[in-house]
């Protein structure tokens, strides 16, 4: 998929990456603060320009049917500033279905990567018995 804002990109991969449990009735938080931070996006002075940033990547990844809906709670400070904002993510059926089939591919990989350490350390083993 090709995502227009870098912004996207990196919300899609977090959520794939972290999200596995990822159901439509199980959301994703996260708060603005920690999409700016460990995404490297700049920060501005202005909490309402973050969130409109932040806004328009959730926007895209709504069109591109990842995230079914999103729920912003804005945290305000004094004189009404916005300080930081908790989105809740629901996402999409398309998008829980491929986290599954990614999820049990993974799962099967690491146990095949375990069936052969395992062969190899009973090979291993009996190489050893044999030498003494």
């Amino acid at each position: 998929m090709k995502y227009k804002h870098r912004l996207s990109r990196w919300l899609y991969k977090r959520i794939a990456h972290n999200y596995v449990q990822a159901s439509v009735i199980n959301p994703y938080t996260i708060k603005m603060s920690t999409i700016l931070r460990d995404s490297g996006t700049h920060k501005s002075e202005r909490g309402n320009d973050n969130m409109k940033r932040v806004e328009e990547a959730l926007c895209e990844l709504h069109a591109k049917r990842v995230l079914m809906r999103y729920e912003t709670v804005i945290l305000r400070g004094r004189y009404m500033r916005v300080v930081d904002a908790k989105y809740t993510l629901y996402p999409d059926l398309d998008f829980v279905t491929e986290v599954k089939k990614s999820n049990s591919r993974t799962l099967r990989l690491s146990e095949q990567e375990g069936a052969r350490e395992s062969e190899a350390r009973e090979a291993r083993s009996i190489l050893q018995n044999r030498a003494r």
